[in-house]
C-alpha cells in the first residue's frame, strides 16, 4: 500500500472489491455481515484502540430479505455506538405511496440528533433537495449520528462540489390561487412571500 500524503493515516477505508465478493458472495452482502463487522470493532476492549467513528456508505432505507437480519445490525449499531448512517437526498419529491413513510424516518433522525437552524450567509443559495430517503426506523433510531454523501452536479455534467448543509423541503399543504389572499396568511407567511418577491 503507498500512503496518500493529503489523507490523514487516522482514516481507513474498507472497501467491498472483487475479495470480498470471492470470499462472501455476491453484492449486496446479507446485513449480518455488517452487523458482525460492527460487533467486531465493539469488542475492542481497548477503547483506546477502537475507531471514532464508522461512516457506512451502504442504504439501508428497505427491508432486507431476512428480518432478523435488519434486526442484528440495528442491535450492532446501537452497541457499537460510533456506527454513522446517511440518507439518501434526491431533486425529485418521493412518490406519494413512500412520501409519509420517508419524512417519518428523517423526523427520527432529526429528533434523536436535531436540525441545523442557525445557518449564517444567504440560506437561499443552499441546495434544496425534495425528497428523502432515510435509513429504516431501526437503525435511525440506534444510529451515533447520520448525514448524507449527495453530490452537486455542475452544468457539464461532472461532479466537483458537496454541500455540507443542504435544504430539505417538504410539501405540507396546498392552496388555490383563488384562496391566496393577504387575510389567508400568518404575519410570518406574508413575510416570507414579501422576501420571495
Amino acid at each position: 500500500r503507498q500512503q496518500n500524503p493529503n489523507i490523514s493515516p487516522d482514516i481507513v477505508l474498507i472497501g467491498i472489491g472483487d475479495a470480498s465478493l470471492d470470499r462472501f458472495g455476491e453484492w449486496p452482502f446479507p446485513r449480518y455481515r455488517t452487523a458482525n463487522l460492527l460487533e467486531g470493532f465493539a469488542r475492542v476492549t481497548s477503547q483506546q484502540m477502537r475507531e471514532s467513528a464508522v461512516f457506512l456508505d451502504v442504504f439501508f432505507n428497505a427491508p432486507g430479505p431476512v428480518a432478523e437480519d435488519d434486526a442484528q445490525l440495528a442491535r450492532a449499531i446501537a452497541e457499537n455506538g460510533r456506527a454513522f448512517l446517511e440518507t439518501v437526498l434526491t431533486e425529485t419529491e418521493n412518490p406519494p405511496s413512500v412520501y409519509d413513510e420517508y419524512f417519518e424516518r428523517q423526523e427520527v433522525l432529526f429528533r434523536g440528533w436535531g436540525k441545523l437552524t442557525h445557518i449564517e450567509g444567504d440560506w437561499t443559495k443552499v441546495e434544496t433537495f425534495r425528497g428523502v430517503q432515510p435509513p429504516l426506523k431501526p437503525m435511525g433510531r440506534a444510529t451515533s449520528a447520520y448525514g448524507h454523501a449527495n453530490f452537486i452536479q455542475d452544468d457539464d455534467e461532472v461532479y466537483r462540489r458537496q454541500g455540507l448543509v443542504v435544504k430539505v423541503a417538504k410539501l405540507v399543504g396546498e392552496v388555490s390561487l383563488e384562496e391566496l389572499t393577504p387575510e389567508s396568511l400568518t404575519a410570518d407567511e406574508r413575510l416570507s412571500f414579501h422576501r420571495l418577491a
